[in-house]
């Protein structure tokens, strides 16, 4: 699998010929953060470009127990709250 890195120059070309991009949505977590590690935040920063994260809430099973507790006071399921424990 290819790094963004890797991929962003032709990805980059490949936006310009669709139009104008507004907005990049990627997984961006308490514990994935790899779009700082790539740069990928500052790029869409400095160009105007929205990023907007997914699963904002972390994955990992220490914070399975917080999620619950959120759900439950909001009588709302863990699913709707924070992505699941893998």
């Amino acid at each position: 699998m290819a790094r963004p890195d890797q991929l962003r120059g032709q990805v980059e070309e490949n936006l310009r010929r669709l139009g104008p991009v507004v907005c990049v949505r990627n997984s961006y977590s308490l514990d994935r953060r790899r779009a700082d590690e790539s740069g990928l935040v500052d790029l869409c920063g400095g160009q105007g470009i929205a990023f907007v994260p997914f699963f904002t809430a972390s994955r990992l099973r220490r914070e399975a127990a917080a999620a619950a507790a959120v759900g439950q006071e909001h009588n709302a399921r863990v699913r709707s709250v924070a992505a699941p424990p893998r």
